[in-house]
Protein backbone atom coordinates (compact mmCIF):
# COMPACT_ATOMS: atom_id res chain seq x y z
CA UNK A 1 0.00 0.00 0.00
CA UNK A 2 3.14 2.46 0.25
CA UNK A 3 3.01 2.86 -3.44
CA UNK A 4 -0.67 2.53 -4.21
CA UNK A 5 -1.54 6.07 -3.84
CA UNK A 6 -1.85 7.39 -6.82
CA UNK A 7 0.91 9.55 -7.21
CA UNK A 8 4.54 10.13 -7.16
CA UNK A 9 6.06 8.83 -4.44
CA UNK A 10 9.69 9.74 -3.01
CA UNK A 11 12.00 6.45 -3.11
CA UNK A 12 15.97 6.84 -1.95
CA UNK A 13 17.75 3.74 -3.27
CA UNK A 14 21.19 2.44 -1.25
CA UNK A 15 22.79 2.41 -4.22
CA UNK A 16 21.94 6.35 -5.20
CA UNK A 17 21.94 7.62 -1.57
CA UNK A 18 22.37 11.08 -3.38
CA UNK A 19 18.77 11.56 -4.95
CA UNK A 20 15.48 10.98 -4.38
CA UNK A 21 13.75 8.86 -7.45
CA UNK A 22 9.96 9.84 -8.09
CA UNK A 23 8.12 6.46 -8.33
CA UNK A 24 4.49 5.55 -9.04
CA UNK A 25 3.17 1.84 -8.85
CA UNK A 26 1.64 1.19 -12.52
CA UNK A 27 0.39 -2.53 -11.68
CA UNK A 28 -1.45 -4.20 -8.81
CA UNK A 29 1.04 -6.17 -6.82
CA UNK A 30 1.19 -9.67 -7.52
CA UNK A 31 1.12 -12.21 -5.17
CA UNK A 32 3.00 -15.62 -4.68
CA UNK A 33 2.29 -18.41 -2.93
CA UNK A 34 5.64 -19.97 -3.11
CA UNK A 35 7.63 -18.62 -0.11
CA UNK A 36 6.09 -18.52 3.22
CA UNK A 37 8.48 -16.72 5.94
CA UNK A 38 6.14 -17.39 8.88
CA UNK A 39 2.93 -15.71 8.02
CA UNK A 40 4.52 -13.30 5.04
CA UNK A 41 4.05 -13.88 1.42
CA UNK A 42 6.15 -12.50 -1.29
CA UNK A 43 5.16 -10.55 -3.56
CA UNK A 44 6.40 -8.68 -6.92
CA UNK A 45 5.27 -4.59 -7.49
CA UNK A 46 6.07 -2.90 -10.86
CA UNK A 47 7.37 1.07 -10.02
CA UNK A 48 6.78 3.72 -13.16
CA UNK A 49 10.04 5.62 -12.67
CA UNK A 50 9.97 9.73 -13.31
CA UNK A 51 12.90 10.46 -15.72
CA UNK A 52 14.61 12.72 -12.85
CA UNK A 53 16.27 12.32 -10.57
CA UNK A 54 16.03 15.56 -7.28
CA UNK A 55 18.77 16.03 -5.41
CA UNK A 56 18.45 15.00 -1.39
CA UNK A 57 20.94 17.96 -0.88
CA UNK A 58 18.06 20.34 -1.49
CA UNK A 59 17.52 23.29 0.93
CA UNK A 60 14.96 25.72 1.56
CA UNK A 61 17.01 29.28 1.17
CA UNK A 62 16.20 32.29 2.88
CA UNK A 63 16.51 34.69 -0.28
CA UNK A 64 18.23 38.17 0.19
CA UNK A 65 15.95 40.98 -2.14
CA UNK A 66 18.64 40.34 -4.89
CA UNK A 67 20.81 37.13 -4.86
CA UNK A 68 22.42 35.11 -7.31
CA UNK A 69 21.86 31.15 -7.16
CA UNK A 70 24.19 28.52 -9.06
CA UNK A 71 22.60 25.79 -10.27
CA UNK A 72 24.80 22.72 -9.76
CA UNK A 73 23.28 20.58 -12.33
CA UNK A 74 23.05 20.69 -16.14
CA UNK A 75 19.11 20.60 -15.81
CA UNK A 76 16.97 23.30 -15.66
CA UNK A 77 15.00 23.23 -12.04
CA UNK A 78 11.87 23.94 -11.18
CA UNK A 79 11.81 26.03 -7.73
CA UNK A 80 8.84 26.81 -5.22
CA UNK A 81 8.65 30.31 -3.54
CA UNK A 82 6.98 31.36 -0.37
CA UNK A 83 6.19 34.88 -0.31
CA UNK A 84 5.70 36.28 3.22
CA UNK A 85 3.57 39.55 3.85
CA UNK A 86 0.56 41.50 2.70
CA UNK A 87 0.04 43.10 -0.61
CA UNK A 88 1.26 42.42 -4.28
CA UNK A 89 4.70 41.57 -4.80
CA UNK A 90 7.20 40.30 -7.42
CA UNK A 91 9.53 37.98 -8.68
CA UNK A 92 12.36 38.38 -11.22
CA UNK A 93 14.15 35.59 -12.25
CA UNK A 94 16.64 35.50 -14.71
CA UNK A 95 14.90 38.79 -16.75
CA UNK A 96 11.39 37.66 -16.63
CA UNK A 97 9.00 38.70 -13.67
CA UNK A 98 5.89 36.58 -12.41
CA UNK A 99 3.26 38.78 -10.26
CA UNK A 100 1.49 38.17 -7.45
CA UNK A 101 -1.52 39.96 -6.17
CA UNK A 102 -3.08 39.89 -3.40
CA UNK A 103 -1.30 38.06 -0.79
CA UNK A 104 -2.28 37.38 2.87
CA UNK A 105 -0.32 35.77 4.73
CA UNK A 106 1.98 34.05 2.49
CA UNK A 107 1.99 32.47 -0.30
CA UNK A 108 3.62 29.29 -2.24
CA UNK A 109 4.46 29.59 -5.83
CA UNK A 110 5.17 25.94 -7.19
CA UNK A 111 6.72 25.76 -10.75
CA UNK A 112 6.64 22.07 -10.55
CA UNK A 113 2.93 21.66 -9.96
CA UNK A 114 2.67 24.98 -11.91
CA UNK A 115 0.41 26.25 -8.80
CA UNK A 116 0.05 28.76 -5.91
CA UNK A 117 -1.73 27.99 -2.79
CA UNK A 118 -1.26 28.31 1.14
CA UNK A 119 -0.31 25.99 3.20
CA UNK A 120 -1.94 25.04 6.89
CA UNK A 121 -0.66 23.43 9.66
CA UNK A 122 -0.49 22.83 13.35
CA UNK A 123 1.59 24.72 15.12
CA UNK A 124 2.02 27.48 13.11
CA UNK A 125 3.77 27.03 9.74
CA UNK A 126 7.49 27.05 10.08
CA UNK A 127 10.70 26.53 7.74
CA UNK A 128 11.09 22.87 8.71
CA UNK A 129 7.23 22.29 7.06
CA UNK A 130 8.16 24.14 4.14
CA UNK A 131 10.83 21.84 4.04
CA UNK A 132 9.82 18.38 4.48
CA UNK A 133 6.40 19.36 2.50
CA UNK A 134 4.32 18.93 6.26
CA UNK A 135 0.85 20.36 6.26
CA UNK A 136 -2.46 19.79 7.27
CA UNK A 137 -4.36 21.36 3.98
CA UNK A 138 -3.92 24.03 1.32
CA UNK A 139 -6.06 26.63 -0.21
CA UNK A 140 -5.72 27.08 -3.62
CA UNK A 141 -4.62 30.81 -4.70
CA UNK A 142 -4.14 30.28 -8.22
CA UNK A 143 -6.25 33.40 -8.85
CA UNK A 144 -3.53 35.49 -7.31
CA UNK A 145 -1.14 34.20 -10.10
CA UNK A 146 -0.91 36.45 -12.79
CA UNK A 147 1.62 34.62 -15.74
CA UNK A 148 1.53 31.62 -17.72
CA UNK A 149 5.24 30.59 -17.44
CA UNK A 150 6.84 29.59 -14.34
CA UNK A 151 10.11 30.60 -13.09
CA UNK A 152 12.62 28.29 -13.31
CA UNK A 153 16.52 27.95 -12.78
CA UNK A 154 18.66 27.30 -15.27
CA UNK A 155 22.05 25.54 -15.07
CA UNK A 156 24.76 27.70 -13.75
CA UNK A 157 24.09 31.67 -12.58
CA UNK A 158 20.51 32.79 -11.53
CA UNK A 159 19.44 36.29 -11.07
CA UNK A 160 16.94 36.08 -8.70
CA UNK A 161 14.92 39.35 -6.83
CA UNK A 162 11.86 39.90 -5.30
CA UNK A 163 9.92 42.96 -3.85
CA UNK A 164 6.19 44.00 -3.62
CA UNK A 165 4.41 47.09 -1.59
CA UNK A 166 3.51 44.56 1.43
CA UNK A 167 6.30 41.71 0.88
CA UNK A 168 8.43 41.36 4.06
CA UNK A 169 10.44 38.18 2.85
CA UNK A 170 10.92 35.25 0.69
CA UNK A 171 12.75 31.63 0.78
CA UNK A 172 13.02 29.26 -1.93
CA UNK A 173 13.17 25.46 -1.90
CA UNK A 174 15.38 25.41 -5.51
CA UNK A 175 14.85 21.31 -6.21
CA UNK A 176 17.97 20.84 -8.60
CA UNK A 177 17.18 18.04 -10.25
CA UNK A 178 19.56 15.77 -12.85
CA UNK A 179 18.99 12.82 -15.47
CA UNK A 180 22.14 10.91 -13.98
Amino acid sequence: NLFNKGEYMDLILYSDPTKIYKVLMSEPASFDSIYYMGESITYQIKLTVSPYKYLLDNHLISMASQQIIINPTLYTAKPYFVMYGAGDGLIHVNGKNFVVEGISGHIVVNSAMMMGYRIFVQPPLTKEHLQNGIYNSMLNENRKIKFREYPILNPGENVIFWGGDGITNMDMLPQWRSLT
